[in-house]
């Protein structure tokens, strides 16, 4: 692990930034923002988290008072010596490109958003290593939750299902409301939020402070979005890389969520031990599903998008499935557990499940 002062540049390095703050970012839409507390400490506190998934010779983005001797995570200071990657922080970026020949450096983020942008540019970066405003723009609008309505729809078309509910778009307190009393309990959501934050269940809230949160997020955001609530017992993903119009499927995770639906943490399995694990708990999750989801990938991101991208899944207690709870258009703890877990030899091959 060195300094960029101390290396040399290195022709297709990756630049890594953890930014687990852009979808709070998307929300704002703006090219100045400052993300809550709570969020720049999980920012500060896991700088060198892109260690455990970067590759030998890539650079790390870190802040400016960042110190070796009180970083909290032992794990990823070793993963960062063993892979010799180079410590830089974004006042420095500028003269990496500048001396920088043809492959330019890729500029990797947690996920992209105006305020990186801009910040980056304003480091120095030139335009063609940065995803340009319209594509922001365009990433923004797919980012929002109101997409897994059309995801779930181009699915219905080619795979069955149980038919649950679709999700539902609210501009105003009074219509989200209307749907509450039809159905007794839903989980209301932020259109951008991510890990669980900005999603509430209706039930646990008093209607005063219901209705306070739904015209809060309905005056920040532009609108929430409504879905039905069902008993879950497992939650799972798929995870993929959208690239020049193609879509690659990259694997499967198993992660852990709070009774509320906030992300607790992902487990390290191969994708036979997922496949099994889900097995369990429905038998809906097979290669037709995922070959849908690879097919409105396709048809409704892939011509927009490029980068990782990870599809949230539940089953319920009765052995249903959601096939998309979320659409996580960046990277994930998903996709870094999947990267993580290939460094350490485990397949994930089953039953042609590969793209």
């Amino acid at each position: 692990m060195t300094s960029n002062t101390e290396a040399g540049y290195s022709p297709a390095s990756s630049v890594h930034i953890f930014n687990p703050d852009t979808d709070y970012a998307l929300a704002a839409g703006r090219s100045h923002y400052n993300p809550p507390a709570s969020i720049r400490r999980l920012r500060s506190g896991m700088q060198l988290f892109p260690a455990t998934f970067a590759h030998s010779g890539d650079f790390i983005v870190v802040d400016d008072d960042f110190d070796i001797s009180s970083y909290p995570h032992p794990s990823h200071l070793a993963e960062a010596k063993a892979k010799n990657l180079k410590l830089i922080t974004s006042d420095e970026l500028g003269s990496l490109f500048l001396r920088a020949t043809d492959p330019l450096p890729v500029i990797k983020p947690w996920g992209w958003n105006h305020s990186l942008r801009h910040l980056l540019k304003g480091a120095g970066v030139p335009d063609n290593a940065l995803k340009s405003d319209d594509r922001i723009d365009v990433l923004r609008n797919l980012a929002h939750r109101r997409t897994t309505i059309p995801f779930i729809r181009e699915l219905k078309s080619s795979v069955s299902f149980p038919c649950l509910e679709l999700p539902c778009e609210f501009t105003s307190v009074e219509s989200a409301m209307e749907m509450l009393r039809n159905h007794g309990d839903l989980y209301f959501k932020l259109p951008w939020s991510s890990a669980g934050r900005g999603v509430i269940r209706a039930s646990e809230m008093t209607e005063e402070k219901l209705r306070q949160w739904l015209g809060g997020g309905i005056r920040r955001q532009g609108s929430v979005m409504g879905e039905v609530t069902y008993p879950r017992s497992a939650d799972f993903a798929t995870e993929w890389i959208c690239s020049d119009g193609d879509v690659r499927f990259m694997g499967l995770s198993w992660f852990a969520t709070t009774p509320d639906g906030r992300y607790m943490g992902n487990t390290l399995l191969s994708d036979n031990e997922i496949l099994d694990l889900i097995s369990r708990h429905t038998s809906h999750m097979d290669d037709k599903l995922i070959a849908a989801q690879k097919d409105a990938i396709t048809s409704l991101i892939a011509p927009h998008y490029d980068g990782p991208l990870g599809i949230d899944m539940l089953a319920t207690t009765e052995g249903d499935i959601n096939p998309c709870v979320e659409i996580n258009l960046r990277m994930t703890m998903g996709m870094a557990t999947l990267l993580t877990r290939e460094t350490n030899g485990l397949s994930r091959e089953r039953n042609g499940l590969n793209s």
